[in-house]
Formats: structure tokens, C-alpha cells, sequence
């Protein structure tokens, strides 16, 4: 590969932002990378900073992504006891022949709550599956 400034010479390596392959006369080295000289070099600064950010940062992010699996769990058994409570309340009226028309509208929301609770249940199962 030539230099893309300079296509009579070859090129020692090729420019961290732009891809570019550079000759000696248009490499900077900034000791992580190569930039073009004069032109790509706040760039490749740049990106090697974000990279440095990211390694340092692993760590914080693999914190904050075992605390979200137990958050899924405790989502998931809010609304399935949310469910059971509100469900039980209704049968609860039922068996003291106190139902009225609204408890059908609490019954439908228990169902609810129950349903929506064993979908973030299984969700949360699978989750925990694919991530290590």
C-alpha cells in the first residue's frame, strides 16, 4: 500500500481516524495510533481517549449490569403479587356475597397485573440466560 498523500511512496501504517495509509513525511504517531499530520490528529486524540474512557468504565458497567438482573426479578414479582392481592381481594368480596359491578373492572386489573408479571417473569429468565 502507497501513501495516500504521497502515492510514489509506501506506506508505513495507515491513519487511526480516516483509514488513510501514510508515509513517514505525513505519519504522527501519538503512541496509541497513527494521524495524518495536520489533519486527523484531534481526531485520533479523541478516539483514543474515548477508548481509554471505555476500559476504565468496564468495570462500573459490569456493576450496573448484575444489579439490573435482580431489578428484573423484583419487577416481575411486584406485578404478580400486585395481581394476587388485588385478585384476592375481589374473591375475598365474592365469598362475603358483597360483589358489586366494579370488582369485575379489579378483577380484570388483577388479571392483568398477573399476566404482565409472568411475562417480565419469563422475560427475566431468558435474560439471565444469554447474559453471562
Amino acid at each position: 500500500m502507497n501513501c495516500f498523500y504521497h502515492q510514489s511512496v509506501v506506506a508505513i501504517g495507515t491513519c487511526k481516524s480516516c483509514g488513510k495509509g501514510l508515509c513517514p513525511e505525513c505519519t504522527v504517531d501519538l503512541g496509541q495510533g497513527l494521524a495524518c499530520k495536520g489533519k486527523c490528529e484531534d481526531a485520533v486524540k479523541a478516539l483514543t481517549d474515548l477508548i481509554d474512557n471505555n476500559i476504565k468504565r468496564a468495570a462500573i458497567n459490569r456493576e450496573l449490569i448484575d444489579s439490573a438482573k435482580g431489578t428484573r426479578y423484583i419487577g416481575a414479582a411486584f406485578y404478580l403479587l400486585f395481581g394476587l392481592l388485588v385478585l384476592g381481594f375481589v374473591l375475598y368480596r365474592y365469598a362475603l356475597d358483597e360483589i358489586q359491578s366494579p370488582d369485575f373492572l379489579f378483577m380484570g386489573i388483577g388479571i392483568l397485573f398477573l399476566g404482565f408479571g409472568l411475562i417480565a417473569l419469563r422475560k427475566a429468565i431468558q435474560l439471565s440466560k444469554k447474559t453471562p
